[in-house]
C-alpha cells in the first residue's frame, strides 16, 4: 500500500529540509537563502511533495510569459522509486498550464537516466545539449522540453 503523499506549495518551514536535500543530492546546490529567495517570487512555482510530515520531493518553476524553466527537481532518495517524483513533475505541469505557460524547459546531466526516464514518462524530449554545463563532475548537459497539455 502506498502511503499518502500530499503535493502542496512550499512553505517557509519547508526550505531548511530542502536545503539539505540539495547538499545531499547535487554537486553544486541551491542555498537555503537562494531557495527561501525563489519560494517569494509569485512568478515561481515552488511545489513539495509531503509525506509523513517530510518533504518527499520539490520541484521549482521559473515562469516568464509563456515559458517556464526548472532548475531544480528532486527526490529525497529515502523515497525513490515510489511514483512520487512523477505525481510531482505531473502536479508541477498542471500548474504551468493553469499559468497559461505552453512550454517547460530543464537540463539534466547526460549521465543521469533515470531522470531523463522520468521526464520522458511526462512528456519532455531532448531539443539540445550543453557542453560542459555542469561541474563536479565536468558533463555535458540535455536540454529538455514539454509542450504543456491543456488539461481535458
Amino acid at each position: 500500500m502506498r502511503e499518502e503523499v500530499l503535493i502542496r506549495p512550499a512553505e517557509k518551514e519547508d526550505i531548511g529540509l530542502v536545503a539539505q536535500l540539495e547538499q545531499q543530492i547535487f554537486s553544486e546546490p541551491w542555498s537555503q537563502q537562494n531557495l527561501e529567495d525563489a519560494r517569494e517570487r509569485q512568478e515561481n512555482i515552488f511545489l513539495v511533495a509531503t509525506c509523513d510530515d517530510t518533504v518527499a520531493a520539490y520541484a521549482l518553476c521559473y515562469g516568464t510569459m509563456d515559458e517556464g524553466e526548472i532548475p531544480t527537481i528532486a527526490t529525497n532518495p529515502e523515497f525513490m522509486h515510489r511514483g512520487i517524483g512523477t505525481d510531482l513533475l505531473k502536479c508541477m505541469l498542471q500548474e504551468c498550464n493553469k499559468r497559461g505557460i505552453k512550454r517547460v524547459f530543464l537540463e539534466v546531466r547526460v549521465s543521469n537516466r533515470k531522470a531523463q526516464g522520468l521526464y520522458h514518462k511526462c512528456g519532455f524530449e531532448v531539443v539540445g545539449k550543453r557542453k560542459d554545463f555542469y561541474r563536479f563532475p565536468t558533463e555535458d548537459a540535455l536540454v529538455m522540453m514539454c509542450q504543456v497539455q491543456p488539461q481535458q
